[in-house]
């Protein structure tokens, strides 16, 4: 059927949450060469949603005209099926892979290496207990280059060094590991010199040929993670097509995807970062993502992780805060949208895995938000009805005492737990 296409994210939210939502829904369709027209949805002005669908449409045309021969080469193996998610199986190497959720690491190179440094990812050092405490979007590997930790790391933070500087001091820094190129690889492992606990091969999609898939095999014991990365304007497919290679290969090695988009401002990595590794992972591909952005970018560390972790929160393959559907400003809106979304958000972004619905009307909004543990309607002018689940717990609400409601709506139904104190928690 040769009718045009129109796609669309519906109730996306706004801000972050919005973007992220929209490029992986969208972006990801437009990268395959799906799609006609789009309509981004945001809970902004309506002006806000025009340069992100703009963004989303010149990043897949520039992708459109990208050619990767080692891609078109792969075939799609009979045990892949788009329409059933099935995450590839990978066997456990240290915390990645396996049953684990993916991990998010960060370039720290050209960044102060501090206990201060860490805090812009979810770490925070507690000088007067001694302690480290942990976000629950806390990044799990840094990448440290030819430097070494002069700290001791919090326990479920490792750090990965040059192979190099690694094999200066054979392993004995605690929680360091290496990163090696291919060569490096093959001759430590022959030498015997390789980490007991956690080697990270980098290997470029292209580089990923049927002989290492198979050299990688062999050494089945060996505690390896490939670090896959692409230079192919078309990143999704090229990165999809080397998980195809894996699958083919038998290869059970847990994979990191790495996209190194140190060329771009912060919206448009955001969204690039959504497109391709938000298709990866909604195919059920990659046990960790790393996204490099430039030293100077707006927002620096702290945007970089909370893009990474928006984005699994948005694949939903690792939850780490309450998730909220609100629509888009609309003639039918009966509250400040913007203003209720964000006092909304500020009470319960610390309500991990619970999904919350803000609409704006009775009209379509509890249709659209039929996936939220929570409703929040709009249902006249100053009035709000409350819903739990699909079904209406409590109409005609004041909107000045709705959301005290809500809360002690999430309340009654055990969801609810206080805030953290950011000051004095600790893991």
């Amino acid at each position: 059927m040769a009718y045009p296409l129109h796609l669309g994210v519906t109730e996306a939210g706004e801000g972050e949450d919005g973007r992220i939502k929209s490029a992986v829904g969208i972006g990801t369709l437009l990268a395959e060469g799906l799609g006609d027209t789009i309509r981004v949805s945001l809970t902004e002005a309506p002006e806000a949603e025009i340069p992100v669908a703009k963004l989303l449409v010149d990043q897949a045309e520039a992708a459109r005209h990208g050619t990767d021969a080692l891609a078109r080469a792969t075939t799609t193996p009979a045990s892949f099926d788009r329409l059933e998610y099935k995450r590839r199986s990978t066997k456990q190497v240290a915390a990645i892979g396996g049953a684990q959720v993916p991990v998010v690491c960060h370039d720290l190179t050209g960044r102060p290496l501090t206990q201060a440094g860490l805090f812009g990812l979810g770490h925070r050092y507690q000088t007067e207990l001694d302690k480290w405490a942990a976000d629950d979007a806390a990044c799990d590997l840094i990448y440290i280059g030819d430097r070494t930790c002069d700290f001791a790391l919090p326990g479920w933070l490792s750090a990965l060094q040059d192979a190099k500087t690694w094999m200066e001091h054979k392993g004995a820094e605690t929680r360091h590991h290496p990163l090696w190129n291919w060569g490096e690889f093959q001759a430590a492992k022959a030498e015997g010199f390789l980490d007991e606990n956690l080697n990270v091969v980098n290997l470029n999609a292209a580089e990923l040929t049927n002989e290492r898939i198979a050299s990688i095999n062999e050494n089945a014991g060996t505690p390896t993670v490939i670090l896959l990365s692409t230079t192919s304007t078309n990143a999704l497919l090229s990165l999809r097509a080397a998980f195809f290679r894996l699958l083919h290969a038998g290869c059970h090695s847990p994979v990191i995807v790495e996209r190194d988009l140190s060329h771009l401002g912060a919206e448009s990595l955001q969204l690039q970062a959504s497109s391709d590794l938000g298709g990866l992972l909604l195919d059920g591909f990659g046990d960790g993502i790393w996204i490099r952005g430039a030293v100077g970018i707006q927002g620096g560390l702290r945007a970089l992780n909370g893009t990474a972790f928006g984005i699994l929160q948005a694949t939903r393959t690792r939850i780490s805060r309450a998730e909220y559907i609100s629509c888009p400003s609309c003639g039918r809106t009966l509250f400040d949208l913007q203003e209720t979304t964000a006092k909304i958000r500020s009470v319960t972004d610390h309500l991990k895995g619970i999904k919350i619905g803000i609409m704006g009307c009775i009209v379509n909004g509890p249709g659209e938000m039929a996936d939220a543990d929570y409703g929040y309607v709009g249902t006249g002018p100053g009035k709000i009805t409350l819903y739990k689940e699909k079904e209406v717990v409590e109409r005609n609400i004041p909107e000045a005492e709705a959301v005290d409601a809500l809360i002690e709506l999430i309340r009654s139904h055990g969801d609810w737990v206080p805030a953290p104190d950011r000051a004095s928690s600790s893991v």
